[in-house]
């Protein structure tokens, strides 16, 4: 299949105000491109990440990397509904 889009679902917690970034992998080789989501406190929010923003070669990965992109400790937050579309 020919992905063009991942999509997740974030949930801030109850405190929210998280940024976390949002990058691919495949193997060792992490991609450089990659991009922020933010948690809104108490709520979902959908992002729908276009692959070609996270400068994914042939639409291939095989991990998902989620990292504290803020200087603040990263309080809780939930992440469902990941997809390819």
């Amino acid at each position: 299949p020919d992905f063009k889009t991942l999509t997740l679902l974030v949930h801030g917690g109850p405190k929210g105000k998280q940024e976390v970034s949002l990058r691919l992998r495949l193997g060792e080789k992490a991609y450089e491109s990659q991009v922020t989501l933010k948690g809104l406190k108490g709520k979902w929010v959908r992002y729908d990440v276009p692959l070609k923003d996270l400068k994914v070669k042939d639409g291939q990965f095989d991990t998902i990397e989620l990292r504290n992109a803020s200087a603040e400790s990263l309080e809780p937050f939930y992440v469902n509904f990941v997809i390819l579309q």
